[in-house]
């Protein structure tokens, strides 16, 4: 095992990974095999640390050493899209299930790359496939579910919502909140999916405050107070403006959305959800 890999497994810091690895891989002699896993830990660390374009150098160096790696084409899919080059990204991302078209993560990747595009049908297409390779999987309805919702499709909607509850006894808390939304909006009927999803929850932990405030148990101000994490405060902002509009109360429906949207990470379904509302008030 190379230094690399050991700081590595042993979950030392992203910057001290970078390190150890690019050190490693100074070594002539070490076997590809050794420089392509140091190269892909490398590129992990780099993005975790927000540096995408080393990320990016560093895949693009290990695709060289195995052209034909499914995963790798993946993750460099994912780095290039965080570093806001979209076309390439999917091209990536392409490539991966031209090569494996049974790869999970590529298949929910590349749904979410599209979905954050306004591409519905697309998005919808590459989840039901992932349903289909892991039909006990609870991200793959909450997805799936997701895409429905943003598309004004709430019956699928809460269809997914509730396939994602059923699929995980142990608790699915983000299909809880979007079932949450979807019901609020619609009025439809959930079939008692919304309270059998929430009492497998522990609500001391997020997202509870949130499954509290769509409930009715707990105040915008209270729900923003308990947010402990930039994610989570995303998360408090956008769950807060969804809630505003859809109780007709626009002008804070705005002001929510809009700061969801500006501390949301690009990519992630609260950012593409707040401008998707935004665009439509």
């Amino acid at each position: 095992m190379s230094a690399c890999a050991a700081v590595s497994e042993a979950g030392t810091d992203p910057q001290s990974i970078v390190e150890f690895c690019a050190a490693a891989l100074e070594n002539p002699d070490m076997p590809d095999a050794w420089q392509f896993n140091a190269l892909i830990m490398s590129g992990g660390a780099s993005h975790t640390l927000g540096d995408d374009a080393s990320a990016v150098a560093a895949l693009d160096r290990a695709i060289a050493l195995r052209p034909g790696a499914p995963d790798a084409y993946r993750r460099r899919g994912l780095y290039r899209l965080a570093a806001g080059d979209a076309d390439g990204g999917l091209a990536d991302l392409d490539r991966a299930i031209a090569l494996n078209p049974e790869l999970l993560e590529a298949r929910l990747n590349r749904g979410w790359a599209l979905a954050d595009r306004g591409d519905w049908k697309g998005a919808t297409a590459d989840f039901t496939h992932a349903v289909a390779l892991d039909p006990h999987n609870p991200r793959v309805y909450l997805a799936r579910g997701a895409v429905a919702f943003l598309d004004g499709e709430d019956a699928h909607a809460i269809q997914n919502f509730r396939l994602a509850i059923e699929s995980a006894p142990r608790g699915a808390p983000y299909a809880v909140v979007w079932l949450a939304l979807a019901t609020r909006r619609s009025h439809l009927d959930d079939d008692g999916a919304l309270a059998a999803g929430t009492a497998a929850l522990d609500l001391a932990q997020w997202p509870g405050p949130v499954v509290h405030f769509l409930a009715g148990d707990l105040s915008a101000d209270d729900l923003s107070a308990a947010a402990a994490d930039p994610r989570q405060v995303c998360e408090a902002a956008f769950y807060t403006g969804a809630a505003f509009m859809f109780d007709g109360r626009a002008y804070e429906a705005r002001d929510a959305l809009t700061e969801a949207r500006t501390l949301c990470p690009d990519g992630s379904i609260e950012a593409a959800a707040a401008t998707l509302a935004l665009k439509k008030m």
